[in-house]
């Protein structure tokens, strides 16, 4: 039998943990498919990385669940028939989002460094104090409305290194924001794609 951690448990959803590398890609889809023969069994997720396997299950068949689970020996999966599984790759859709992000991240970055090495000090500071508008105006707006909330601390730090003359630091810290805000889009499309 092989050991397994139970990583997180609530009525009709528990994620179980084997351990990194205790199964390939191609062993994960076939436990998946066997697990999905359980009579219990909703849905099941594998993850080859963690050694995770995620499952949905009839909440009323836990005890069943957690019989078969103690006697399943994950161990035939050394030997299992893998010449049917197709393991699947990314859609099209997925790669296309993920080239246009990656697009997008090294374009800010690019942008920046552009302007840092290659304007001249007072075109460059100027860039930044312009840039520094949209940030400054959200949190004015922020304040106004008599909230401390992120934009409000963004906007702080922006305009006390503006003050300081540090536009330097000032445009690094929206570089950062900027990229912060594009890392978040990505994720929300990320998640509505699978």
């Amino acid at each position: 039998m092989s050991s397994f951690t139970i990583a997180h448990d609530i009525p009709g959803r528990m994620r179980i943990r084997y351990g990194k590398n205790k199964f390939s890609r191609v062993q994960g889809e076939v436990l998946k498919k066997d697990l999905y023969a359980w009579p219990m069994m909703e849905e099941v997720e594998v993850n080859s990385v963690t050694g995770s396997v995620l499952m949905l299950y009839d909440k009323a068949q836990k005890g069943l669940l957690l019989n078969k689970l103690k006697d399943l020996d994950i161990q035939y999966l050394q030997n299992a028939d893998t010449s049917s599984i197709v393991v699947h790759s990314q859609s099209p859709e997925a790669i296309a989002m993920n080239r246009e992000y990656m697009n997008r991240f090294f374009k800010i970055i690019g942008k920046r460094y552009f302007i840092k090495w290659f304007l001249p000090m007072g075109l460059g500071n100027a860039i930044t104090i312009y840039k520094s508008i949209h940030f400054i105006k959200e949190g004015l707006a922020s304040l106004f409305q008599c909230k401390i909330n992120v934009p409000l601390l963004d906007a702080t730090s922006i305009g006390v290194s503006l003050i300081q003359k540090n536009y330097t630091i000032a445009g690094n810290i929206m570089m950062l924001l900027i990229r912060t805000d594009l890392l978040e889009d990505y994720t929300r499309m990320k998640t509505k794609l699978e």
